[in-house]
């Protein structure tokens, strides 16, 4: 779908597993719950909305697609022998930017990385506790001032 944005979101210092935190992290960027996702408006009338969820991140993780605004457990980053739990969200034309920003302000012993992807134009940036720290966009056409950072690094 053209106007998606596909981003992945590794938090670093997690210590709780990543199927409980991706609750949570719902509930504060999306004001999702998805342990009660509505079926008629997430998957279907037939579904139980307790189950919901779960047919959700099958359909994921067999590569048929994702929702908007739905945080699934993505494959961890591992480098140097360092693995760090990461997320996958679709929205639509931005990054989740400011969602995750506030997501941050709420878990501020956590740093939040996200790298996206939408119509060739990549980027990604590291956030904690509300603050944007750093961001690298690969497309001149990036609106910097949305991530309140003046200077790309």
């Amino acid at each position: 779908m053209a106007n998606r944005c596909d981003s992945i979101i590794t938090v670093v210092g997690l210590q709780e597993l990543p199927e409980s935190f991706v609750k949570k992290l719902s509930r504060i960027m999306f004001e999702i719950d998805l342990d009660n996702l509505d079926p008629r408006v997430w998957g279907g009338e037939s579904e139980d909305p307790k189950g919901c969820y779960e047919n959700l991140v099958d359909q994921f993780r067999s590569g048929s697609g994702a929702e908007y605004c739905l945080l699934f457990v993505d494959e961890p980053y591992e480098n140097f022998g360092i693995t760090v739990p990461s997320f996958y969200v679709g929205t639509k034309w931005y990054p989740a930017d400011e969602e995750l920003t506030k997501a941050s302000e709420a878990f501020p012993d956590l740093t939040f990385h996200i790298s996206w992807d939408v119509e060739g134009s990549v980027g990604e940036a590291v956030i904690k506790n509300g603050t944007v720290r750093k961001g690298l966009s690969r497309e001149a056409s990036m609106d910097w001032e949305r991530w309140g950072a003046s200077n790309p690094v």
